[in-house]
């Protein structure tokens, strides 16, 4: 499999954002035993998947065997050339650590990168998954609630220094963009 850059022409539709899809009825988790509610999950769209990203998957299943794939280089390659022509960082392609997903990476940071005799500190309300990531690493969780500022939601920094000077903190985890705020 080749990753490679995609341009599109001026007008040439990638997505279709027009046509919603109606997902309660088609055993999405996102959508279960919710009522009116509205989920704001990641990773779950209430849109058609792209057709190019559709056109892939189908062409692997065509080949009649999945399996896990090694990460191709062109896309390790593209990273590292993306990263430096966005942001000018130099990254050694060996820097790269690819996961399954968001949720085993939060899990992964929280006991990874903490000790037994650290906290974990996160904004809320927040991902809910964020909240589990105490108990899945055996640690202790400080919940920094978000401060509703004059024209948007925002981070207590002084609430988050005096909890840095009475705690051993270990990770400070941040969802961005932020949800459910």
């Amino acid at each position: 499999m080749t990753v490679s850059r995609t341009t599109l022409e001026k007008g040439t539709a990638f997505m279709s954002w027009d046509q919603e899809i109606d997902r309660t009825l088609s055993n999405s988790k996102r959508w279960q035993g919710r009522g009116d509610a509205i989920a704001l999950t990641i990773g779950d769209s209430d849109f058609k998947l792209a057709q190019p990203i559709r056109r892939a998957i189908l062409a692997r299943l065509d080949e009649g065997v999945i399996g896990y794939d090694a990460v191709p280089t062109s896309l390790v390659e593209l990273i590292v050339s993306r990263l430096h022509d966005r942001y000018g960082w130099v990254v050694d392609p060996d820097w790269l650590v690819f996961i399954s997903g968001v949720v085993p990476g939060l899990n992964i940071a929280g006991r990874g990168l903490t000790g037994p005799e650290q906290v974990l500190v996160t904004e809320v309300p927040v991902y809910y998954p964020f909240l589990d990531v105490s108990e899945n690493s055996n640690r202790r969780m400080i919940k920094l609630p978000a401060q509703a500022g004059s024209t948007r939601w925002e981070f207590d920094l002084d609430r988050l220094e005096a909890i840095a000077k009475t705690n051993n903190v270990g990770v400070l985890i941040l969802c961005n963009p932020q949800n459910p705020l």
